[in-house]
Parts: structure tokens; C-alpha cells; sequence
């Protein structure tokens, strides 16, 4: 910032990587922890510091995004070895679950506290999946069996990439319907759009 990197540290590791920040300069990602023993633990840095965010009762973890209000979405490891999403908001870390399967992975927040990510189904497959008021909505696939949810904007608007059997297409999730960003392109176009990976208020994709 300003033309200045500075070092965010580890707790006693080599290693730390920051993955979103906020408006308010609050950055998170994971960050190495112990030694000789080392573990990867999810981190939130503000105010010139960094806290740990523990776990959901394993060993790692790790922050994907941040929302304006501090509330941050990641995954960290359960009890069972599985990695689960979680969102942390008022210093507590809460599990999000799977749609069926053993495992999921947050990957975006917005302002809302709605999340984006992926997760198991009971089938075996990995769907995109959305967490709103509660509940962990699976997106279902363009045709294929493995989709991600990567970014969502305020509007709860979704975008990510999705395996159609062929290859990756990058998808826009809106209104409950998830259409094939190739689907809007010119056919002649040259261009296969494998992924988007954030949507802004304005529905501009990256």
C-alpha cells in the first residue's frame, strides 16, 4: 500500500500467504504455525496484528475471502479429516457443512455474509454451492460432474468454472439458473471461457 510491502509474519513458521482484504486494510489467508511441527492456520490481519482462527476440531486451515464487515469465509479441517467452509463472524467459526458428501471449500464472501465455494455430494461428484441464510444451496453442473462456485457479488450473483464433460466453461449463476458464459460470446469468437473467477455490483466478470 502506497508503494510499501509490508511483511505480515507467520506464528512461528516460514511461510504465510494472503488470499482477500477488505476496504479496511483487513487481510486473510493462512499462515504457518509451530515448529518443528508445522501446521497452516487460517489468520485475520487488523489493526497491524494477526489473530488465529483456529479450527472446526482438526489441524489446518485457511481464509479465502473477506466482506466489508470483517466476516470471513475459508475451510478448515473437521475432526474427521474432511475440510469443511466455514464463516467466521463475531469471533466464532461456524461450519457450513457439505450438500451429502464429506468435504467442502469456501472460496468468496459479500457484504451479505452469502458464500461461494464448492462441495461433496452424496454421489461422489463436487458441486458449486451457495450459503445463504442458513442453508448450503447446490448449483448443480452444466453437464459434467465437478463445478466451483469462485466469486459472488452483492446482488448474490455467482460465477466459476464447471467441467462440462468436454472441458472447463467458465458459468454465471443468477436468478437460480446457471448459464454457460460461452453461451454469450460470438460463435466465431476464437474464445472459450474456461473460468471467471469474480463478478462486481455491476455484473462486470473477471
Amino acid at each position: 500500500s502506497g508503494g510499501i510491502m509490508t511483511d505480515l509474519g507467520t506464528f512461528g513458521g516460514s511461510r504465510s500467504v494472503a488470499y482477500g482484504i477488505n476496504d479496511s486494510r483487513q487481510v486473510v489467508g493462512y499462515q504457518d504455525f509451530g515448529y518443528p511441527s508445522v501446521i497452516s492456520r487460517a489468520f485475520l490481519y487488523s489493526g497491524g496484528g494477526s489473530t488465529l482462527l483456529g479450527t472446526l476440531g482438526g489441524s489446518g486451515s485457511s481464509g479465502a475471502g473477506i466482506n466489508s464487515n470483517g466476516q470471513v469465509a475459508g475451510s478448515a479441517d473437521t475432526s474427521s479429516g474432511y475440510g469443511h467452509a466455514f464463516l467466521y463472524s463475531g469471533g466464532i467459526m461456524t461450519d457450513l457443512g457439505t450438500i451429502g458428501g464429506p468435504g467442502s471449500t469456501a472460496f468468496g464472501i459479500n457484504d451479505n455474509g452469502q458464500i461461494v465455494g464448492n462441495a461433496n455430494t452424496s454421489s461422489g461428484a463436487t458441486h458449486a454451492f451457495l450459503y445463504s441464510g442458513g442453508h448450503m444451496t447446490d448449483l448443480g453442473t452444466l453437464g459434467g460432474s465437478v463445478s466451483e462456485a469462485l466469486g459472488i457479488n452483492n446482488n448474490g450473483q455467482v460465477v466459476g468454472a464447471d467441467d462440462t464433460g468436454f472441458k472447463w466453461h467458465a458459468f454465471l449463476y443468477s436468478g437460480g439458473i446457471m448459464t454457460d458464459l460461452n453461451s454469450l460470446t460470438p460463435t466465431n469468437s476464437g474464445w472459450t471461457l474456461s473460468q471467471a473467477t469474480a463478478i462486481n455490483d455491476s455484473a462486470q466478470i473477471d
